[in-house]
């Protein structure tokens, strides 16, 4: 057995004695206290190799990796994600630095349009009619981004959160950074999100874990200024409904998972991040003078939150 797999055999032995996330030097710490792992490490910083080894093996497998990063230097294992049994602390996915440049080649999930002919017309469906688990019964595939990006015959899954605070709304002006192809530069949005990717784990099964990771990361990667206040903040994530659009081309090419950030207490704007101009909280419960002016997604996610009564709104 070459080292690299006997370090991740032990770090997993390990976590699973523990019933937790734990960083790589307590995992060390714990395994050199047992004789017939303690040779397995070598020089002078083993956490750091061991912390490697972990990293490199999750960049690789991704949700088929047997770890998942909880913090900087901690991990834990992926099935205390999908256990019912395990701690709700746990289930919590940390993000590292932005990665938006870096990954737009990866792979994202996708579905054939002609799967989804029940979504006959544009707008919300909403969850309570349309639960995220009907994706689970469908040929969702992952496939390389920069080969799916102009197909017509294909939908890429995207999320798209909008950020509550009792009755106000987080909404910005799209620049260049934030809208992909140009084609949204300039309109109003309360719609944060990007794609779901084989980072997902568990998106469609009964837990949220899947959709809350895709929802965190895309906030991080957003709003990375607001990064230490999402770690805590957040009340929860609900996820409303599906979006369907087919009068932009890019609606025509994605399917929206509309979501529902509630932070605990509201967020100071006082800083501007890159690709962002005009971010201020609007009222949830008015429409705003400007309501033709935000991109369609907005417009119908800020209609469902008005009047969420049926499917589509």
């Amino acid at each position: 057995m070459k080292q690299a797999d006997r370090l991740i055999d032990i770090a997993e032995a390990i976590l699973r004695k523990l019933h937790r996330p734990a960083t790589a030097r307590e995992i060390i710490d714990r395994a050199l206290s047992v004789p017939v792992m303690r040779n397995a490490f070598s020089g002078k910083t083993p956490y750091k190799t061991l912390n490697a080894r972990i990293s490199v093996d999750i960049l690789q497998h991704g949700a088929r990796s047997r770890f998942y990063r909880y913090a900087p230097a901690a991990y834990g294992l992926r099935e205390f994600l999908e256990s019912k049994d395990s701690d709700h602390n746990y289930k919590r996915v940390f993000i590292g630095n932005s990665r938006r440049k870096q990954v737009s080649n990866e792979p994202v999930a996708t579905v054939r349009c002609s799967a989804l002919n029940f979504f006959n017309v544009d707008g919300i469906y909403a969850a309570d009619h349309y639960p995220l688990q009907i994706l689970d019964l469908l040929d969702v595939k992952y496939l390389d981004r920069k080969h799916v990006e102009f197909r017509d015959d294909l939908k890429q899954l995207v999320s798209y959160a909008c950020i509550y605070h009792e009755d106000q709304i987080l909404s910005f002006e799209k620049g260049r950074y934030t809208s992909d192809d140009g084609e949204f530069v300039g309109k109003q949005s309360i719609g944060f999100g990007g794609h779901v990717n084989y980072y997902d784990l568990s998106l469609f099964d009964e837990t949220p874990v899947g959709l809350n990771n895709n929802v965190l990361r895309e906030l991080y990667e957003e709003l990375y200024f607001f990064r230490k206040y999402f770690r805590h903040g957040i009340e929860d994530i609900q996820f409303l409904g599906f979006l369907i659009d087919s009068s932009t081309s890019n609606g025509k090419r994605h399917l929206g998972l509309a979501a529902k950030v509630r932070l605990k207490n509201k967020l100071e704007l006082e800083t501007a991040t890159l690709g962002f101009r005009n971010l201020r909280w609007i009222s949830a419960s008015k429409t705003p003078n400007s309501f033709d002016q935000f991109e369609i997604w907005s417009q119908y996610l800020f209609r469902h939150l008005q009047n969420s009564s049926g499917a589509p709104s």
